[in-house]
Protein backbone atom coordinates (compact mmCIF):
# COMPACT_ATOMS: atom_id res chain seq x y z
CA UNK A 1 0.00 0.00 0.00
CA UNK A 2 1.46 3.75 -1.09
CA UNK A 3 1.54 5.29 2.39
CA UNK A 4 -0.23 9.36 1.00
CA UNK A 5 1.70 11.94 2.28
CA UNK A 6 0.14 14.08 5.28
CA UNK A 7 -0.98 17.87 4.82
CA UNK A 8 -2.36 19.46 8.15
CA UNK A 9 -4.36 22.95 7.73
CA UNK A 10 -4.29 24.75 10.80
CA UNK A 11 -6.87 27.34 11.68
CA UNK A 12 -7.35 27.20 7.97
CA UNK A 13 -10.73 28.64 6.65
CA UNK A 14 -13.08 26.40 6.44
CA UNK A 15 -14.06 26.49 2.37
CA UNK A 16 -10.39 26.26 1.76
CA UNK A 17 -9.92 23.34 3.44
CA UNK A 18 -13.01 21.44 2.00
CA UNK A 19 -11.30 22.74 -1.71
CA UNK A 20 -8.04 21.37 -0.26
CA UNK A 21 -10.22 17.99 0.62
CA UNK A 22 -11.68 17.66 -2.45
CA UNK A 23 -8.51 18.51 -4.73
CA UNK A 24 -5.75 16.77 -2.91
CA UNK A 25 -8.02 14.00 -1.06
CA UNK A 26 -7.07 11.22 -3.80
CA UNK A 27 -2.96 12.23 -3.59
CA UNK A 28 -2.63 13.34 0.04
CA UNK A 29 -4.24 12.40 3.69
CA UNK A 30 -5.43 16.20 4.89
CA UNK A 31 -5.80 16.50 8.52
CA UNK A 32 -7.13 19.57 10.32
CA UNK A 33 -6.38 21.21 13.93
CA UNK A 34 -7.92 24.15 15.05
CA UNK A 35 -5.76 24.08 18.62
CA UNK A 36 -2.05 24.12 19.32
CA UNK A 37 -2.89 20.45 21.48
CA UNK A 38 -4.31 18.79 18.90
CA UNK A 39 -1.58 20.48 16.55
CA UNK A 40 1.08 18.67 18.74
CA UNK A 41 -0.90 15.04 19.52
CA UNK A 42 -0.89 14.97 15.25
CA UNK A 43 3.28 15.85 14.83
CA UNK A 44 3.60 13.26 17.74
CA UNK A 45 1.58 10.43 16.40
CA UNK A 46 2.71 10.64 12.80
CA UNK A 47 4.96 12.06 10.20
CA UNK A 48 3.17 15.32 8.65
CA UNK A 49 5.18 16.49 5.50
CA UNK A 50 3.78 19.27 5.26
CA UNK A 51 1.70 21.86 7.56
CA UNK A 52 -0.47 24.93 6.86
CA UNK A 53 -1.34 27.83 9.61
CA UNK A 54 -4.08 30.24 8.79
CA UNK A 55 -2.82 32.72 11.15
CA UNK A 56 -5.84 33.28 12.84
CA UNK A 57 -4.15 33.37 16.18
CA UNK A 58 -2.12 36.21 17.34
CA UNK A 59 1.67 36.22 16.37
CA UNK A 60 3.23 35.80 19.15
CA UNK A 61 0.90 32.34 19.65
CA UNK A 62 1.64 31.69 16.15
CA UNK A 63 5.48 31.99 16.13
CA UNK A 64 5.31 29.51 19.49
CA UNK A 65 3.32 27.11 17.91
CA UNK A 66 5.58 27.05 14.91
CA UNK A 67 8.75 26.37 16.82
CA UNK A 68 7.05 23.58 18.87
CA UNK A 69 6.67 22.06 15.64
CA UNK A 70 9.71 22.50 14.72
CA UNK A 71 10.87 21.09 17.38
CA UNK A 72 9.12 18.07 17.21
CA UNK A 73 8.92 17.14 13.30
CA UNK A 74 12.02 20.01 12.46
CA UNK A 75 11.35 18.84 8.34
CA UNK A 76 7.79 19.40 8.04
CA UNK A 77 7.58 22.43 5.57
CA UNK A 78 5.41 24.88 6.82
CA UNK A 79 2.99 27.33 4.39
CA UNK A 80 1.44 30.30 6.38
CA UNK A 81 -1.70 31.93 4.80
CA UNK A 82 -2.26 35.88 6.06
CA UNK A 83 -1.31 39.53 5.48
CA UNK A 84 1.28 41.66 4.88
CA UNK A 85 1.17 42.69 8.67
CA UNK A 86 2.82 38.94 9.33
CA UNK A 87 6.07 39.82 10.93
CA UNK A 88 7.45 36.99 12.59
CA UNK A 89 11.21 37.74 14.44
CA UNK A 90 12.17 34.38 15.67
CA UNK A 91 14.68 32.75 13.21
CA UNK A 92 14.83 29.36 15.01
CA UNK A 93 11.88 27.51 12.28
CA UNK A 94 11.85 28.03 8.52
CA UNK A 95 8.89 29.57 6.33
CA UNK A 96 8.55 27.89 3.40
CA UNK A 97 5.58 29.56 1.68
CA UNK A 98 3.40 32.17 2.14
CA UNK A 99 -0.11 32.86 0.70
CA UNK A 100 -1.92 36.42 0.59
CA UNK A 101 -5.35 36.76 2.07
CA UNK A 102 -7.73 36.31 0.14
CA UNK A 103 -6.52 33.11 -1.35
CA UNK A 104 -5.83 32.07 -4.95
CA UNK A 105 -6.52 27.95 -4.12
CA UNK A 106 -4.46 27.66 -7.48
CA UNK A 107 -1.49 29.17 -6.41
CA UNK A 108 -2.02 27.44 -3.11
CA UNK A 109 -1.82 23.91 -4.69
CA UNK A 110 0.97 24.77 -7.06
CA UNK A 111 3.07 25.45 -3.67
CA UNK A 112 1.77 22.40 -2.10
CA UNK A 113 2.86 20.18 -4.93
CA UNK A 114 6.02 21.81 -5.31
CA UNK A 115 7.31 21.55 -1.23
CA UNK A 116 5.73 18.01 -1.23
CA UNK A 117 7.09 16.43 -4.09
CA UNK A 118 9.58 13.92 -3.95
CA UNK A 119 13.04 15.19 -5.30
CA UNK A 120 15.41 12.13 -5.12
CA UNK A 121 19.69 12.57 -5.69
CA UNK A 122 20.00 9.51 -7.53
CA UNK A 123 17.09 10.31 -9.49
CA UNK A 124 18.11 13.97 -10.65
CA UNK A 125 21.69 12.48 -11.32
CA UNK A 126 20.89 9.84 -13.49
CA UNK A 127 18.63 12.76 -15.36
CA UNK A 128 21.35 14.55 -15.58
CA UNK A 129 23.32 11.83 -17.28
CA UNK A 130 20.96 10.70 -19.40
CA UNK A 131 20.49 14.64 -20.85
CA UNK A 132 24.31 14.35 -21.32
CA UNK A 133 24.11 11.35 -22.98
CA UNK A 134 21.09 12.83 -25.26
CA UNK A 135 22.98 15.71 -25.77
CA UNK A 136 26.85 14.75 -26.35
CA UNK A 137 27.52 10.88 -26.64
CA UNK A 138 28.87 10.38 -29.93
CA UNK A 139 29.57 6.38 -30.97
CA UNK A 140 32.84 6.73 -29.58
CA UNK A 141 32.13 7.34 -26.10
CA UNK A 142 31.42 4.99 -23.14
CA UNK A 143 28.14 6.24 -21.56
CA UNK A 144 30.04 5.54 -18.08
CA UNK A 145 31.68 7.91 -18.52
CA UNK A 146 29.17 10.71 -18.26
CA UNK A 147 27.45 9.17 -15.05
CA UNK A 148 31.10 9.81 -13.47
CA UNK A 149 30.83 13.06 -14.40
CA UNK A 150 27.31 13.67 -13.46
CA UNK A 151 28.91 12.09 -9.55
CA UNK A 152 31.50 14.09 -9.50
CA UNK A 153 29.82 16.95 -8.16
CA UNK A 154 30.01 14.80 -5.06
CA UNK A 155 33.25 15.51 -4.79
CA UNK A 156 33.26 19.27 -4.62
CA UNK A 157 35.26 20.48 -2.12
CA UNK A 158 32.64 23.81 -1.67
CA UNK A 159 28.45 23.25 -1.19
CA UNK A 160 26.48 23.15 -4.44
CA UNK A 161 23.37 23.45 -4.47
CA UNK A 162 21.22 23.41 -7.47
CA UNK A 163 17.42 24.39 -7.82
CA UNK A 164 14.88 23.90 -11.06
CA UNK A 165 12.96 26.71 -13.52
CA UNK A 166 10.84 27.23 -10.26
CA UNK A 167 13.69 28.40 -8.12
CA UNK A 168 12.99 25.01 -6.01
CA UNK A 169 16.23 23.34 -5.05
CA UNK A 170 16.55 19.77 -6.51
CA UNK A 171 20.15 18.95 -5.28
CA UNK A 172 22.67 19.88 -3.02
CA UNK A 173 26.15 17.72 -2.80
CA UNK A 174 27.86 16.22 0.11
CA UNK A 175 29.81 19.15 0.95
CA UNK A 176 26.92 21.13 0.83
CA UNK A 177 24.86 18.71 3.22
CA UNK A 178 27.88 19.25 5.39
CA UNK A 179 27.90 22.96 5.78
CA UNK A 180 24.38 23.02 6.39
CA UNK A 181 24.70 20.18 9.23
CA UNK A 182 22.79 17.63 7.62
CA UNK A 183 24.03 14.04 6.76
CA UNK A 184 21.72 13.53 3.20
CA UNK A 185 20.27 15.91 0.80
CA UNK A 186 17.49 14.70 1.21
CA UNK A 187 16.20 16.55 3.65
CA UNK A 188 16.89 20.11 2.03
CA UNK A 189 15.30 19.39 -1.50
CA UNK A 190 11.71 20.68 -2.35
CA UNK A 191 12.23 24.12 -1.05
CA UNK A 192 12.47 27.38 -2.16
CA UNK A 193 15.63 29.07 -2.82
CA UNK A 194 15.17 31.55 -0.51
CA UNK A 195 14.58 29.43 2.48
CA UNK A 196 18.26 27.99 2.48
CA UNK A 197 19.99 31.06 1.19
CA UNK A 198 19.20 34.77 2.08
CA UNK A 199 18.78 36.20 -1.53
CA UNK A 200 16.29 38.85 -1.95
CA UNK A 201 15.74 40.49 -5.09
CA UNK A 202 18.55 43.05 -4.60
CA UNK A 203 21.20 40.69 -3.97
CA UNK A 204 20.18 38.48 -6.68
CA UNK A 205 20.14 41.61 -9.05
CA UNK A 206 23.67 41.94 -7.39
CA UNK A 207 25.10 38.43 -8.46
CA UNK A 208 23.03 38.59 -11.75
CA UNK A 209 25.18 41.99 -12.73
CA UNK A 210 28.58 39.36 -11.88
CA UNK A 211 27.97 36.36 -14.07
CA UNK A 212 26.91 38.91 -16.62
CA UNK A 213 30.26 40.29 -16.25
CA UNK A 214 31.39 36.94 -15.91
CA UNK A 215 33.10 38.11 -12.51
CA UNK A 216 33.85 34.92 -10.48
CA UNK A 217 35.21 36.51 -7.65
CA UNK A 218 33.30 34.80 -4.80
CA UNK A 219 30.49 37.68 -2.81
CA UNK A 220 28.89 36.98 0.81
CA UNK A 221 25.55 35.48 0.87
CA UNK A 222 23.57 34.07 3.87
CA UNK A 223 22.57 30.34 3.96
CA UNK A 224 19.94 29.40 6.70
CA UNK A 225 20.47 26.02 8.42
CA UNK A 226 17.71 23.55 8.91
CA UNK A 227 18.28 23.99 12.70
CA UNK A 228 17.03 28.05 11.98
CA UNK A 229 20.78 29.52 12.58
CA UNK A 230 22.44 31.82 9.93
CA UNK A 231 25.75 31.15 8.53
CA UNK A 232 28.23 33.31 6.23
CA UNK A 233 29.57 32.13 2.76
CA UNK A 234 31.06 32.86 -0.06
CA UNK A 235 29.47 32.11 -2.96
CA UNK A 236 29.00 32.28 -6.42
CA UNK A 237 26.03 32.23 -8.66
CA UNK A 238 24.96 30.91 -12.01
CA UNK A 239 21.53 31.94 -13.81
CA UNK A 240 19.34 30.31 -16.27
CA UNK A 241 18.85 31.61 -20.22
CA UNK A 242 15.43 32.35 -19.69
CA UNK A 243 13.48 35.80 -19.57
CA UNK A 244 14.01 36.52 -16.77
CA UNK A 245 16.85 35.00 -15.36
CA UNK A 246 16.48 32.64 -12.78
CA UNK A 247 19.19 31.67 -9.99
CA UNK A 248 20.10 27.88 -11.04
CA UNK A 249 23.42 27.35 -8.91
CA UNK A 250 24.90 28.26 -5.64
CA UNK A 251 28.29 27.07 -5.02
CA UNK A 252 29.11 28.06 -1.50
CA UNK A 253 32.08 27.91 1.05
CA UNK A 254 32.31 29.34 4.59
Amino acid sequence: MIQLKTILCVDVDSAIVESLVETLGQSYQVKTADTADTVLSIMAAQTVDLAIFGCLIGTGELETLLKSCHNAQPFCKVILIGDSSIQLKDKAFTVHGFCQKPVDTQALLSTIHSLVNDRNTAVFLDRMTDQSVKYSLTKDEDPDSHKQYARFLETFKVGVCLADEEGVVEYVNKKGCELFGVQTGEKLLGVPLSSLFRIDKDRELHFLKKYVKREWTPQPLVMIRPDGSDMATQANVTFSESNPPRVVTIFFAP
